[in-house]
């Protein structure tokens, strides 16, 4: 079996801290808000090859060989101009990159 997948995705939500300037503060804990932050392509092929090794009265061996590779990049951020965004997490959102990308 050979698949190959071209996904588009407009609605990546994500946790992002609201401004202390809101009155997002309480207890030493920042509140969060979910968000439509980004659109992403993802892309990958999935191989898979099933052989029956040996059948018989006693045995029964089969096996599986499985290859996958994917491809993911963010197309788009929402809420802006820019091709970055801070998270506040931890984690980066860059056009072309991976969503949960590391920045540094």
């Amino acid at each position: 079996m050979v698949d190959w997948y071209n996904t588009k995705t407009t609605g990546v939500i994500w946790n992002r801290p609201l401004p202390v300037v809101f009155g997002s503060y309480a207890s030493g804990t920042q509140y969060v808000s979910a968000m439509n932050l980004a659109a992403t392509e993802n892309r990958g092929w999935e191989v898979a090859l099933n052989t029956v090794n040996i059948r018989s009265r006693e045995v029964n061996w089969t096996s599986t060989l499985t290859y996958s590779t994917n491809k993911q990049k963010i197309t788009k951020l929402f809420g802006g101009d820019s091709d970055f965004l801070d998270t506040g997490d931890g984690y980066v959102f860059k056009v072309g990159e991976a969503v949960r990308s590391y920045y540094g």
